[in-house]
């Protein structure tokens, strides 16, 4: 069963550290919007889950998702460009 993901939480941390991949708030949010893929994040992380998607210019993101205080809100821990085997995953799992 996917994940409900309804809204994603953002602050000066969070936004920080995606721009450190050249990643925008704005552009993970896209993501949520496009129809992501999710994925279970690899244990001893604490970003329960994967995002991968596409932003609205194209950009295939990767984003580790944490669950927030309220239901159906998560928080993005970074963001970056997919590399080749995320993007193997993504169209694996029925991403274009």
């Amino acid at each position: 069963m996917a994940p409900r993901v309804l809204d994603l939480e953002f602050d000066e941390w969070n936004e920080g550290e995606m721009a450190y991949h050249r990643v925008t708030a704005r552009e993970v949010a896209e993501v949520l919007a496009n129809a992501p893929r999710f994925f279970r994040n690899k244990r001893g992380h604490q970003a329960d889950l994967v995002m991968i998607g596409r932003a609205n210019g194209g950009r295939l993101l990767v984003v580790p998702l944490a669950r927030a205080h309220d239901e159906g809100v998560w928080r993005p821990a970074t963001a970056w460009d997919a590399e080749n085997g995320e993007e193997i995953r993504y169209r694996r799992a029925g991403g274009r």
